[in-house]
């Protein structure tokens, strides 16, 4: 899923907050990924994005990670809302 506005005004890792167009991902706590972490994301043969851990999403499932505006859109529509088919590593 994808996130934005004032969503993105507190990011729990701290620091400056992050504007939509960056490629910055939340993670839920229990997935493993921490804060910094470089996170490698495919989207079945499409091109590989990178995005960087800046915040933790209590909503998401542990597979699940919530995606700025601008990173959610190099992988596919903000209409989708959810995309499947993703490949993740750190």
């Amino acid at each position: 899923t994808w996130y934005g506005g004032g969503q993105l005004d507190a990011p729990s890792c701290g620091g400056k907050a992050p504007k939509s167009s960056d490629y910055v991902v939340a993670v839920p706590t229990s997935s493993g990924m921490k804060c910094g972490d470089t996170l490698h994301i495919h989207r079945g043969n499409r091109k590989m994005v990178s995005a960087v851990v800046r915040d933790t999403c209590a909503g998401c499932a542990k597979n699940q990670v919530d995606m700025t505006r601008g990173l959610f859109s190099a992988l596919g529509s903000l209409d989708d809302g959810v995309l499947s088919n993703l490949r993740i590593r750190v």
